[in-house]
């Protein structure tokens, strides 16, 4: 037989090195060949969005990535320096970036890479860090409950970095704007 068919299963692709392929030749003409080295390499990963796409500046948070191609071994980079990564599948990984990480306003740039051989370093995606917003006061100072369940009870808050569209929360309950 001058050549022949195999299938070879992912389990012995993952370590991503070379290999050597050999053929053994059963009793009675028992031979091995030569090996024949075949290199195996990662696939180029792609990355396709990353979630939360905004945070908060001086808070740690744990960024998913979403993509193709990544590997055990793919390695996230938070403005070019490797942070510890966590693989959840080929088209998920996990990075926990510190507070420190994120101690400015402004945007972070995300990458993934997978390691050599075949490697490869995704497009970048953009992370959103944000002034989150403060309250500097609240206007009563002191809320007292009202005779009526119908009566509702007008509050001020003031501070800084409020968005235009941002929602005021009492316990959990959101409240209702009220432009005067």
């Amino acid at each position: 037989m001058p050549s022949g068919r195999a299938t070879v299963a992912a389990s012995a692709l993952a370590s991503g090195r070379t290999a050597n392929v050999t053929v053994h030749n059963p009793d009675p003409k028992a031979a091995d060949s030569s090996p024949a080295s075949l290199p195996i390499t990662y696939p180029a990963p792609t990355l396709t969005a990353v979630a939360p796409v905004s945070v908060a500046t001086g808070f740690a948070a744990t960024i998913t990535l979403t993509g193709t191609g990544f590997t055990a071994n793919a390695s996230v980079l938070w403005n070019g320096s490797a942070r510890s990564t966590t693989y959840v599948s080929a088209i998920s990984l996990k990075v926990a970036l510190s507070a420190a990480d994120l101690g400015t306003a402004g945007t972070g740039q995300i990458t993934v890479t997978n390691p050599a051989p075949g490697c490869g370093t995704t497009a970048t995606q953009t992370l959103n860090i944000v002034t989150p917003p403060s309250i500097t006061s609240v206007d009563p100072t002191t809320l007292q409950v009202p005779a009526s369940s119908s009566i509702a009870t007008p509050l001020i808050i003031n501070g800084a970095n409020f968005a235009s569209n941002a929602t005021a929360m009492l316990n959990g309950y959101k409240l209702t704007n009220s432009d005067e």
